[in-house]
């Protein structure tokens, strides 16, 4: 993993080039709070670039990676490339090698230079990088398919800055720090952003997953023109071959294997966040067959409410052979640690934030690398309603076929989407319910926050655009080569990338590097070309393929959602928390209206207990409180913006 900066500046004075100076040094130590074991730059005409280095125990990583100068390219990456076999193919049919050894950036600028703007729809794996190619006078970001590596821009007078980083950016004394109203319009309402390339900052973009950002020729002057070009359309690369069953078992299972051993390099030491889920629990399963000798690391309630995961975790390490290390959630406290966590340039949850900080030092003890779960469930999602549509198509003998396959292979009917049509419908008649009344009406009507609220709404948000999209491309007619349009839409989520950045390190302020290998296109390929029944009903396809490796108990577990909200510590009481932060940062009022916010809490306030005028009403123990994230947001970002005003003066 690496921290990556790119400076276009023109130059315009002395006194500028001594602000460039002084701007590149406090990025670069900006950058080492992700990557603190290795700095490279590099400067040519108007273009200066950084890259720090994490050391992550792959001998081939730190050595040569840095700025890469390659054809009178100059090009730098946070790159985790997988397939250089098809890749080197199709670099020599453009007549392009690279020498034996060659790191994950070089490949980069190889194939930059034989397929130009092309190049990133032919990589595979996590990667951001920018280029710089000096006889075009053009400057080049692009961004991986899912979104995994972030990557930032800002336009600036005297040209552009691009980071992986947003505190970099953010240092650049052209960049405001003025947040961008629909951004946070945005955090308040669904804690994430709906832009492509919106951020909490005004000044700032983001590069959208699956895209690269063009500037040439006076593009690079703010006020020029930029192109955003999507590479990436995700049915174009879904195979639709048929398979016997055995045949696809083994091909996902070989694919999931292949996307562990990617992500798991030689020299690294490899720890897993293992819930007691089956998604988490197979990568385990898969680095044991690898013999990688993972650790397992798990977060889990113990009291605060019906929480087997810990449990479940624990019996899948015994029977792994693992070191296993559990952590409590149930101690944390809301808003305790509001002002020690590093600060975060993006809007998050204070307790949600601390309690993965301490998971991230128990996990830095023994490993910079760790593998999560995230992925499973929108990859193996079954089509809603497929069922009641055959039937009234007339195609009875398939839907009669689908249920036969479903009772033989799972032992259960196949949901027929009867009850979630229902529930559907009834969410799109109610769409109003939940609205918050506490978020400022001028705010709120200024940016007709109510018809957002609609249309991001997951009853409006389903997906049939992308089937229509494809189906337009010539993709999944009859031959069905679209299957699962609502998984397809899920897995590629453009809220995916928003998750992988307020994990990333840059964000959180730790040299942790978080791979997934869910999110790996192999693995992305054969689920979504799984036919609903019986692959996808209860994850059918992934219990098939971990049998005998996982425990019987985590293998016939049936998905659940979280019962109910945690009840976490008050810690200090709401109301003082609220009138400490609006002293230090007022323009909070602008988008809340505080006095409905803590109308809306006291009515959620513990049983017998409470506050009023910032005291305890217990007895002086502590109240636990059971405030739900959408609760909890308005709060955090109270605390997040009274924070941002002392950090960035």
């Amino acid at each position: 993993m690496s921290g990556i900066l790119a400076l276009y500046a023109h130059r315009q004075s002395a006194d500028h080039g001594s602000g460039d100076r002084r701007f590149l040094e406090r990025a670069t130590d900006l950058l080492k709070a992700r990557a603190p074991d290795g700095v490279d730059h590099l400067s040519s005409g108007p273009v200066h670039m950084i890259e720090t280095r994490l050391d992550t125990g792959h001998p081939a990583e730190p050595a040569d990676q840095g700025v890469i100068q390659w054809r009178g390219l100059m090009t730098v990456a946070d790159v985790r490339l997988d397939c250089r076999r098809e890749l080197s193919i199709r670099l020599e049919r453009a007549g392009v090698s690279l020498p034996r050894g060659a790191c994950d950036g070089q490949w980069v600028a190889a194939a930059w230079s034989a397929l130009g703007s092309e190049c990133p729809a032919y990589l595979h794996g996590d990667f951001s990088f920018v280029v710089w190619d000096p006889s075009s006078r053009m400057l080049a970001a692009a961004r991986d398919h899912f979104g995994v590596r972030p990557l930032y821009f800002a336009e600036l007078s005297s040209g552009v800055v691009v980071s992986n980083s947003l505190a970099p950016i953010l240092a650049h004394p052209e960049v405001g720090v003025e947040k961008d109203p629909v951004g946070v319009l945005d955090y308040l309402l669904f804690d994430s952003n709906f832009e492509p390339d919106g951020t909490i900052w005004r000044g700032i973009r983001r590069v959208p997953p699956g895209h690269v950002v063009i500037w040439q020729g006076d593009g690079l002057r703010k006020g020029g023109t930029r192109r955003s070009v999507r590479f990436h359309e995700p049915w174009k690369s879904l195979s639709s071959e048929p398979m016997d069953p055995e045949e696809r078992i083994e091909d996902f299972r070989a694919a999931l294997r292949d996307a562990v051993r990617a992500r798991a390099r030689e020299g690294e030491s490899i720890a897993i966040s293992m819930s007691g889920g089956l998604d988490s629990t197979s990568l385990a399963a898969m680095a044991c067959d690898l013999e990688l000798r993972p650790r397992a690391y798990t977060l889990f309630y113990e009291r605060a409410i019906e929480d087997r995961e810990g449990e479940l975790a624990a019996q899948t390490a015994e029977f792994l052979g693992i070191p296993h290390r559990r952590r409590s959630m149930d101690a944390y406290a809301l808003f305790d640690r509001w002002q020690e966590l590093p600060w975060s340039p993006m809007p998050g949850d204070p307790m949600v934030d601390a309690i993965y900080h301490d998971f991230d030092l128990d996990v830095l003890e023994s490993s910079k690398v760790v593998l999560t779960g995230w992925g499973g469930d929108p990859l193996l999602l079954p089509e809603r309603g497929l069922w009641c549509r055959r039937l009234a198509g007339g195609h009875w003998g398939a839907a009669v076929l689908d249920i036969w396959r479903s009772l033989l292979a799972v032992g259960k009917l196949p949901p027929m989407g009867l009850w979630s049509s229902w529930e559907m419908h009834r969410a799109r008649r109610h769409w109003r319910q939940g609205f918050p009344r506490w978020l400022d009406p001028d705010f709120a009507r200024g940016l007709d926050a109510e018809d957002r609220w609609r249309r991001q709404s997951p009853a409006f948000r389903d997906g049939a655009e992308l089937a229509v999209e494809a189906r337009k491309a010539g993709k999944g007619g009859p031959d069905r080569r679209l299957r699962r349009p609502e998984a397809l839409r899920y897995t590629f989520d453009l809220q995916w990338s928003h998750v992988f950045e307020r994990v990333d390190a840059g964000n959180r302020g730790l040299p942790l590097e978080r791979r997934h290998p869910f999110f790996d296109h192999r693995v992305v390929d054969r689920a979504l070309s799984a036919p609903t029944s019986p692959w996808c009903i209860d994850k059918h396809l992934l219990r098939k393929a971990m049998a005998g490796r996982l425990p019987v108990v985590v293998l016939k577990r049936p998905k659940s959602p979280q019962v109910g909200d945690p009840k976490h510590p008050e810690g200090r009481p709401l109301r003082e928390l609220l009138e400490t932060w609006l002293h230090m940062e007022p323009e909070i009022r602008c988008y809340i209206r505080t006095d409905v916010l803590l109308e809306e809490l006291e009515r959620q306030a513990p049983a017998g207990g409470g506050h009023q005028g910032g005291r305890h009403q217990s007895g002086g123990r502590r109240n636990r409180w059971s405030v739900s994230a959408a609760w909890r947001r308005p709060l955090n970002f109270a605390a997040w913006a009274a924070r941002a005003g002392d950090e960035l003066s």
